[in-house]
């Protein structure tokens, strides 16, 4: 094998593996199929929060009623500031910061405020 092919092979092994763990593209598929019409809320924290919640909201759509997204500044999808039922807040990474007792507190409210029998991910 040429040195140009391994280099071609490891760049498709290497696409196929971030495809493999793409949080939307994952979230996404897991919930696919036929909703029950139930709303849903999401709570989503670390790095993956955004693209995780894209994948519900693929999935859900309008049932997706209110989410939370936890993450570090920055690593919020834009796409995520024109869902009005979406809070984003930034927490510090690695080290624990006032950001990350808000973004505690929030996520906390958050549970709080779910109404019983709340589907919430």
């Amino acid at each position: 094998m040429t040195q140009d092919a391994q280099r071609d092979l490891l760049l498709r092994l290497y696409r196929t593996a971030l495809l493999a763990v793409d949080g939307r593209r994952r979230v996404r598929a897991a919930l696919a199929g036929p909703q029950d019409g139930a709303t849903l809320w999401v709570l989503a924290v670390g790095k993956a929060a955004a693209a995780m919640t894209l994948g519900a909201l693929d999935a859900y759509g309008p049932s997706l009623t209110r989410a939370l997204v936890i993450s570090r500044p920055g690593h919020f999808d834009p796409e995520l500031s024109r869902i009005p039922s979406l809070t984003c807040v930034g927490a510090g990474h690695p080290l624990p910061d006032e950001q990350s007792l808000a973004a505690g507190q929030a996520a906390r409210q958050f549970a709080a405020e779910a109404p019983p029998g709340q589907r919430v991910l």
